[in-house]
């Protein structure tokens, strides 16, 4: 079977149509979601999308910071960059469940978005005071959320998973792309678990190498 590599996994994404699902598993999968939450609201000349990108933040860890970061490197005005950019953040498992099933596909037709990125979509779940039975229903009610955006076909939907949960399997195995994003000495490695080019490719297989050998801050 022939390996398929790619450069970084922003050209991973970019290759991908509208209407999948993509999952970014490992400790910097919230960053490289962050950065493409940039890039996506770029014209496309620049290498962006040319979109308004909603984000939704179920672990509260996003950086704006790290947001203005990256407008400087590409000589964009922050303010301009962020009002493409709808943020949502979650306090609770069930606040997220209202954002994500009620809230956002509202927000997807009033500013006419094509990108989704929810951020540590599962960390919440890691409270030992919620019951594993009604973690799951939530859970499914989330997925039910996400498959009705694929059955829209215009909207690309990035979802992250930072922290390890009972529950990512759930999440895991309805993703069209999964990739995994981890440390490498001082740069990131990316493993490619799934592709929907390699649609017989098993969790797991080792049948595609390490395809991002390089700063996080160098992608683009």
């Amino acid at each position: 079977m022939r390996e398929t590599s790619f450069s970084s996994p922003v050209e991973i994404v970019e290759r991908l149509e509208p209407g999948r699902v993509a999952v970014f598993t490992g400790k910097y999968a919230e960053t490289v979601a962050e950065f493409l939450c940039f890039r996506g609201q770029l014209p496309r000349r620049h290498g962006g999308l040319d979109t308004a990108v909603v984000f939704i933040d179920g672990g509260n860890c996003s950086d704006p910071y790290l947001f203005a970061s990256y407008a400087r490197e590409y000589i964009v005005s922050p303010r301009a960059a962020l009002e493409r950019v709808v943020t949502s953040r979650a306090f609770t498992i069930y606040q997220l469940a209202n954002l994500v099933t009620r809230e956002l596909p509202r927000v997807i037709d009033e500013r006419d978005s094509k990108f989704v990125i929810i951020s540590d979509i599962l960390s919440m779940f890691n409270d030992p005071s919620i019951d594993a039975r009604e973690a799951g229903r939530v859970i499914e009610a989330i997925k039910g959320s996400l498959r009705q955006l694929k059955k829209r076909g215009d909207v690309f939907v990035l979802v992250t998973l930072t922290a390890k949960t009972p529950y990512d399997h759930l999440i895991t195995d309805s993703a069209d792309l999964l990739l995994n994003l981890t440390p490498a000495n001082s740069k990131v490695a990316a493993m490619l678990l799934r592709h929907p080019s390699k649609p017989n490719l098993q969790l797991g297989e080792e049948i595609l190498r390490p395809v991002l050998h390089q700063r996080y801050r160098r992608y683009g």
